[in-house]
């Protein structure tokens, strides 16, 4: 961490040099220029005030070229500063390194005799003096070392008390609002609930995961502090989930959790220190085949969890039962530092899966009573989508807290560098066929970000649809032209990514663009002409999502427009994928183009000597009260003919809806009442038959 600190330092003290040596050269110049126009001036006889003029111009430069060369030569000392203390870094990691790889290759080796081979006269080689004296100075170092690294991230350690303060603050006053509204009949979401029962608990576990970019590279001290603090914190949000027979082995993981941190500084002898490692190691064995045996009978919240996740918790259990017993075994043999890396580092990873799946918790009720509770409650998303939102949170934080303790398990058992240099082989592994010149962390690479592009896209979009569209008054079909647009240039950015992490070069994307064209001229002529046409009709929008449409003998509502085709649902049911050229080039009758309102016009007879005037007067107030008809423009009816066996009417209606035929139906169903009722008959159709005699 300091070699990275000192390594930008000094990135930016060679920029600010380089800055000053170019400024030096500027007023050298300038120096240079003004002395010639000084004796110029003198030797032409100027005047004095023109000659006094152009000396303050040049002892002003000469004074601003003295203080940058005191700058930069405080720059040079401070470049030999930070060169020093780089190289300094350098080999002290370097020992690190070193001692690091020595201190592996001692787990193999035996660090004291066999259990039963210690007598009652073993004692440490310079006595308990002398190891009370060393347990002094470690402790004061760790002190040490936390009083410095305070100091120097002061600022962020008050930052994460202001926000413990606030989460536990926010925490309670819900708990508080929530205990004197619970006759209103609130429901809580059950993440929400879990987090209210226990907010002093998960008030600290959230702060440790937000307040995590204010502690870069904590020392151990801190380290095993935090810990000391995450595990009962979690152990007490987990325990109201749990079923209560697992509540008493994890208090019991946490006497153990105190074991492990106290073993070794503050034993006075590397005997008691081996036999403390030898109960302890045994104890956790005996606690975790016992947890892993009630597993598969065990009630409460997480029995609701997926099968194969319980196969996996009770498989990590039993690992890890089995690595401690490993590790009393080793620790009774002699060899501490193989049973505290085998059994040890087991038992650190069941801590840190209980620390996380506690932040896990804590982390997603605070995200949800957010939600719930803050003005992004009146975000339509948050409305209408609250369940989706939260499931979405949730599988964020669970991937979350997977990748750490995969990371966290790595590093436990030393394996971090030697995944990193196979992952690194892996991902550099090529495939050459020709000039194909490809590698594995590439064809990932293009894969990622194509990911990533269309997950943003439909991110993008659903916010835009639910939460800005919902807000201004656009146009119809302005929206989805707009949410159009918006996943193709996303898309579109995504793409060129992926062709920059694929790695091409100018002289591939030549030729590409070249077959592209070549493909165009040839066969892609009706692609890109599909193409362009769904582009126009995006911003043109003489055909809009809605749409009441006829093409041809296609008649339907016009269901999606897309980048090459659009649909068209028949009011049959079926859908018709019509090419975007089609609509643009072809005569398309739009019914709802301009609005919504469509005509609907129902042919109807009656009886001769039937009064006309009443008949139109009946079917306008029929028509007047039929449901979804418009009063504006005002329906009306119309006497159109004499018909060979009836007065022939019409009537003309206005409406919005969608289903015109529906009002049709209607329409007709209501006029045959009111011709019924008043009198009215419908004639069947007749014809007047005249006989006539032919004399024989």
């Amino acid at each position: 961490s300091l070699r990275i600190e000192l390594g930008g330092l000094q990135t930016a003290v060679d920029d600010r040099a380089q800055r000053r040596v170019v400024d030096l050269r500027t007023l050298d110049r300038l120096r240079q220029s003004w002395s010639f126009d000084l004796d110029h001036t003198r030797q032409a006889g100027a005047p004095d005030l023109v000659v006094a003029s152009v000396e303050a111009t040049l002892a002003a430069i000469n004074a601003t070229r003295a203080q940058l060369e005191q700058r930069n030569a405080r720059l040079l000392v401070l470049q030999d500063v930070l060169s020093r203390s780089i190289e300094s870094s350098d080999e002290a990691a370097a020992r690190l390194q070193e001692a690091r790889h020595r201190a592996l290759t001692l787990v193999f080796a035996r660090q004291g005799p066999p259990i039963w081979s210690i007598g009652p006269a073993s004692t440490a080689p310079d006595g308990l003096p002398g190891r009370q004296a060393r347990l002094s100075d470690e402790a004061a170092l760790r002190i040490d070392s936390l009083r410095i690294y305070l100091q120097a991230y002061q600022r962020g350690s008050v930052l994460t008390l202001l926000l413990a303060f606030l989460v536990t603050l926010v925490l309670y006053r819900a708990r508080w609002r929530v205990a004197h509204h619970s006759a209103e009949g609130i429901e809580l979401s059950p993440s929400v609930a879990y987090v209210l029962r226990a907010p002093l608990a998960a008030a600290l576990l959230v702060t440790i995961l937000a307040s995590r970019p204010l502690r870069p590279d904590p020392p151990l001290a801190l380290a095993q502090l935090l810990v000391l603090i995450t595990f009962p914190a979690a152990a007490v949000l987990l325990a109201r989930l749990m079923d209560p027979r697992f509540v008493r082995s994890l208090y019991a993981l946490a006497l153990l959790l105190v074991v492990e941190t106290a073993r070794g500084l503050v034993l006075a002898t590397p005997e008691l220190e081996q036999v403390v490692l030898i109960l302890e190691m045994c104890a956790a064995a005996a606690l975790l085949f016992r947890v892993a045996a009630v597993l598969p009978a065990a009630t409460g919240v997480f029995a609701e969890r997926s099968p194969w996740l319980r196969r996996a918790v009770r498989a990590l259990f039993r690992v890890v039962a089995l690595a401690a017993a490993g590790g009393a075994v080793a620790a009774a043999l002699g060899y501490l530092e193989l049973a505290d890396l085998v059994g040890g580092g087991g038992l650190d990873l069941i801590f840190v899966a209980i620390g996380l799946l506690g932040i896990r918790i804590a982390a997603g009720g605070v995200l949800v009573l957010a939600l719930a509770h803050t003005p992004l409650a009146r975000l339509r998303t948050v409305e209408r989508h609250g369940a989706a939102v939260e499931r979405g949170i949730g599988r964020a934080l669970d991937v979350m807290v997977a990748v750490f303790w995969v990371f966290t398990a790595l590093q436990l058992f030393e394996l971090l560098d030697p995944a990193a240099a196979a992952l690194r082989s892996l991902l550099d592994a090529r495939l050459q066929v020709g000039a194909l010149d490809l590698s594995l962390g590439r064809v990932v690479g293009v894969a990622g970000v194509g990911i990533v592009a269309w997950l943003v896209s439909r991110i993008v979009v659903f916010a835009l649809e639910e939460d800005v569209y919902a807000r201004l008054d656009l146009p119809r079909g302005v929206p989805y032209a707009l949410s159009s647009l918006t996943r193709y240039g996303i898309l579109l950015v995504g793409f060129f990514l992926a062709l920059g992490a694929l790695g091409l070069d100018l002289t591939h994307v030549t030729v590409l663009v070249s077959a592209f064209g070549l493909g165009i001229g040839f066969g892609l002529q009706q692609i890109i002409n599909n193409f362009v046409s769904g582009l126009i009709l995006l911003f043109e929008r003489p055909i809009q999502i809605g749409d009441s449409i006829q093409l041809g003998a296609l008649v339907g509502e016009v269901a999606r427009i897309g980048i090459r085709s659009s649909t068209v649902r028949t009011f049959e049911g079926a859908e018709v994928i019509v090419p975007n050229a089609s609509l643009l080039e072809e005569k398309v009758t739009n019914w709802t183009l301009s609005d919504r309102k469509r005509r609907v016009d129902l042919d109807i007879g009656v009886a001769y000597r039937t009064d006309a005037a009443r008949v139109i007067a009946l079917f306008v107030d029929v028509a007047r009260h039929v449901p979804n008809v418009l009063s504006d423009p005002e329906p009306t009816a119309f006497f159109v003919g004499f018909g060979d066996s009836s007065l022939d009417f019409q009537v003309r209606v206005w409406t919005t809806q969608t289903a015109w035929m529906r009002l049709r139906s209607d329409l007709g169903v209501a006029l045959q009442h009111a011709l019924d009722g008043a009198g009215i008959e419908v004639p069947f159709p007749q014809r007047d038959l005249h006989v006539r005699s032919v004399p024989s």
